[in-house]
């Protein structure tokens, strides 16, 4: 075996890949420990829930960074799992978790060289060949943009390892002792990131399935190799299930995540160049659809190139009479096998296993599952390319098919330098902010004022709470620069969700949070009255609900980095109900009723404002129908209706009738009459709304009014080809000092309501949304 026997060309292509990584890289590898490769969005996040577990969690399978207090399992947090189990056995893990996992990353791909290096080798190219290839693969490999955001997916090493360690056990004397390492390899990759274990799991049992397939007659009785193959693919995931089902129980996660079909691989996502030198020339000369970012695996020119060679010479053998039989040697089985997972990558056998397999119902990203094909195209080609150059019974003068092969392998380096070049100008320049010496000054004060200030957790404004594929407040940079590092330096948990697959349920409780008093939030029974909660302002614009939700909360330190509050757990989860059913008993007879409803000032009407001309109840209480995509109209307005500064509320109860029906916005137009300077003034998501139920929603959107002249119009709008259907019932408009109360039914029990808010619901918020 080659790596044991190391060449001079082995030793090149060491020199050369250093060369890359300090050249590209050097300011990450000189001080690893104080940068992030990735300082915004998905990279700190994964940072975050890595540092965090690493540091504070006392459970290995649990993860307390966010979604408190509920927790997540930690496969779910994109943290790499495995390597903070390492490191927190270290006992200086913690301090240099972030330069052990920077220098896991970079280091990983030297490595992924030398296993590449041995792959060609195991295909019987010369070390100077293996060289060539194993460096010009390595640099336009798809794994290097994960480095800006999704780490646990960017070790490069473990699919080809995988591979490898497949091989060795297919043509070793001692089989068993290769199947137990690419068991180990297998099993880290779980561990790592369900989906790196379950794409190469996909590919080694389909290049089994193919061996068996193509040696019928030796393979099928041979009893050992059938076991080792089941041990090679069965326990590595069989022991990743058994730690996915232990620890904490979350229910009610989202059983088929959407945008499947938006992340699946598409022919266009394999030939479309996405860097120099060539990405820019074709982009001026082709027009195509942008490419979705997850499903990009841009094989090379020099694959696509190859492959139409291959294509031509394989229907030459066929069709010319006296040619070559065709053969399927193990490079041919690996390249039909990573072509099985691409189709899998293309969305082609997702019906029918994933109704069959229900774990493969949770990856959506499909088109990471491509990667596979793209390392299994690369090294096929460049065997091929060798063969057709060197086989004996070719003329072809050792010298120019020397040169040929380096040229056409070489062009992988080529664009691969673009590659490199872009991952270099996007990564590795944010501060490491879980280092404390290294935070601002302005955020230092806000971690020391937060360690002052008694706090049980934190509940960052504005509030996000990403992953549950059905619900979804978006997080936006100031959030996640300002809470991950306070919550990681106060080792105080975030109240907000920021992992993966989330549970519904617990979802809806987190919404529920920006929610008014009058709805019923079910987290206040993990809280005890007295708990000091603290709230943090990244000084980014806030909605109606959390305006509303910070004016409850007391100032305590604000600096350039940002804003602290405090609110107690029971100002914050106190429940206003019975005083609204006490208040409507006994004075309802002396409020007016307007079109069956009573309403009644609540200190902010304008004086001598008439409740009767200014409430407006939509449809007369009768349904709305719509689909997403369309444009859905609940009310208009003409112009002159409003006045200046006029402050109003848009009510309404909403029924998904799709899986994917919450996914439109609520949104206020206004333009002038003829419909000239149409201006989307506001704009709310009902997937983000805080009173959630598991098959309605109480929508809610507030208005200022600033142009009165124009006409103003609120619908629903979602995106195009959601063909998901909806239903709205209960329009209210009503301007914000007037209270509007209404009786009627809420799942099927009488039931008072107040600004269209159930006083008396059946407590059904935990089951699925509609659909799921």
């Amino acid at each position: 075996m080659t790596l044991r026997k190391p060449s001079l060309p082995f030793f090149l292509l060491t020199l050369g890949v250093l060369f890359v990584l300090f050249h590209f890289h050097g300011h990450v590898l000189r001080t690893s420990n104080s940068v992030l490769l990735s300082a915004e969005g998905d990279g700190l996040k994964n940072y975050f829930t890595y540092v965090w577990h690493v540091a504070h969690d006392e459970d290995a399978l649990t993860y307390r960074g966010s979604n408190h207090p509920f927790g997540e399992h930690v496969f779910y947090t994109d943290g790499n799992p495995v390597l903070a189990w390492v490191v927190r056995m270290l006992p200086f893990g913690e301090r240099y978790a972030v330069g052990i996992l920077n220098l896991s990353l970079l280091l990983g791909l030297l490595l992924c060289a030398w296993v590449l290096y041995a792959l060609l080798r195991e295909f019987e190219l010369p070390p100077w060949a293996a060289a060539i290839g194993g460096f010009s693969i390595l640099l336009l490999q798809p794994q290097l943009t994960r480095m800006s955001g999704h780490l646990s997916l960017a070790h490069a090493w473990m699919i080809p390892l995988a591979w490898w360690c497949l091989l060795r056990s297919l043509k070793s004397t001692m089989p068993w002792r290769w199947t137990f390492f690419g068991l180990l390899v297998s099993t880290i990759a779980y561990l790592t990131h369900p989906y790196m274990g379950l794409m190469i799991g996909f590919f080694q049992g389909s290049l089994l399935a193919l061996v068996v397939i193509s040696e019928w007659r030796s393979r099928w009785k041979d009893v050992a190799f059938l076991l080792r193959g089941v041990v090679l693919v069965g326990l590595p995931v069989l022991l990743f299930l058994i730690l996915l089902n232990s620890g904490a129980e979350h229910a009610d996660r989202p059983a088929s995540p959407g945008g499947a079909d938006l992340y699946a691989t598409r022919f266009l996502s394999l030939i479309v160049p996405t860097n120099a030198p060539l990405g820019t020339p074709l982009n001026e000369f082709f027009k195509y659809e942008a490419l979705e970012w997850e499903a990009r695996c841009y094989l090379g020119l020099s694959s696509i190139l190859m492959l139409v060679v291959i294509g031509a010479v394989q229907i030459g053998k066929w069709t010319w009479r006296g040619g070559l039989r065709s053969r399927m040697d193990l490079v041919g089985l690996s390249f039909a096998a990573g072509f099985i997972v691409l189709l899998f990558a293309m969305g082609e056998f997702t019906g029918l296993l994933g109704e069959r397999i229900p774990l493969l119902k949770q990856f959506r990203g499909m088109g990471r599952f491509a990667w596979v094909f793209w390392y299994a195209c690369a090294v096929f080609c460049t065997v091929r390319l060798y063969h057709y150059l060197f086989a004996v019974d070719r003329s072809v003068r050792r010298s120019v098919a020397t040169l040929v092969f380096t040229l056409v392998v070489g062009l992988y380096a080529v664009e691969g330098w673009g590659h490199q070049e872009l991952s270099s100008r996007t990564t590795g320049h944010g501060t490491n902010v879980f280092k404390e010496e290294q935070l601002s000054g302005p955020l230092t004060d806000l971690v020391i004022a937060a360690r002052e200030a008694s706090a049980v957790a934190i509940i960052p404004l504005p509030f996000i709470h990403t992953g549950s594929e059905y619900y979804t407040r978006d997080s936006r940079p100031g959030v996640m620069t300002l809470n991950c590092p306070l919550a990681f330096h106060t080792a105080l948990p975030l109240i907000a969700g920021i992992t993966s697959r989330t549970s519904l349920a617990e979802t809806r409780d987190h919404l529920a949070l920006l929610s008014p008093p009058e709805f019923r939030k079910e987290l206040g029974t993990y809280f005890d009255p007295a708990d000091r909660l603290l709230v943090t302002w990244s000084r980014e614009k806030l909605d109606d609900d959390e305006r509303e939700f910070m004016a409850r909360c007391i100032p305590l330190k604000e600096t350039e980095a940002g804003a602290l509050y405090t609110i107690s757990a029971a100002e914050l989860f106190h429940d206003t109900r019975s005083a609204r059913l006490t208040e409507f008993d006994e004075r309802h007879m002396n409020w007016p009723m307007c079109q069956g409803l009573r309403i009644s000032e609540n200190g902010e009407a304008p004086q001598g404002e008439l409740p009767c001309g200014r409430v407006v109840q939509g449809t007369n209480n009768g349904f709305v129908t719509g689909e997403v995509q369309d444009y859905t109209t609940l009310l208009q307005f003409k112009e002159g209706y409003f006045r200046a500064g006029d402050e109003y509320e848009l009510s309404f109860i909403f029924h998904p009738k799709g899986s994917d029906a919450v996914n439109l916005s609520l949104v206020m137009e206004h333009y002038l009459p003829g419909g000239k300077d149409g201006i989307w003034e506001d704009l709310k998501t009902i997937r983000s709304m805080p009173m959630q139920y598991n098959d309605r929603t109480v929508a809610r959107l507030r208005v200022r009014i600033q142009h009165p002249e124009k006409v103003h119009k609120f619908f629903l709008k979602g995106p195009d080809h959601n063909y998901d259907t909806f239903e709205v019932e209960h329009i209210l408009f009503r301007p914000v000092g007037f209270d509007v109360w209404r009786q009627g039914e809420w799942y099927g029990e009488r039931t008072l309501f107040f600004n269209n808010i159930p006083l008396i619901p059946s407590e059904d918020r935990e089951g699925a949304p509609s659909g799921n």
